[in-house]
């Protein structure tokens, strides 16, 4: 499970952005984009250290890796959430 120091690390780098759980203690992080209001999510394994690695990664190659290696959420228009 990723850490809140992680997401947090993730909100200083990438600061345009939101970031957090989907739902506390659930497992699963969410990045939106803010400038395009996609939103992508990460699996129930992902560990802090695949998340910081993707954040130095994403760094060295000038873009935001989250947005290419993670899932898009799509919300399914008219359900309840």
């Amino acid at each position: 499970m990723v850490s809140i120091d992680s997401i947090k690390k993730y909100r200083k780098v990438f600061n345009t952005d939101s970031c957090g759980y989907n739902e506390p203690g659930y497992g699963e992080v969410l990045v939106i984009d803010d400038t395009t209001e996609k939103g992508y999510i990460s699996t129930w394994e992902e560990t802090d250290e695949e998340f910081l690695d993707r954040i130095e990664r994403s760094l060295k190659a000038g873009r935001n890796l989250f947005y290419e290696e993670w899932q898009e959420l799509i919300y399914e228009e008219g359900a309840i959430y």
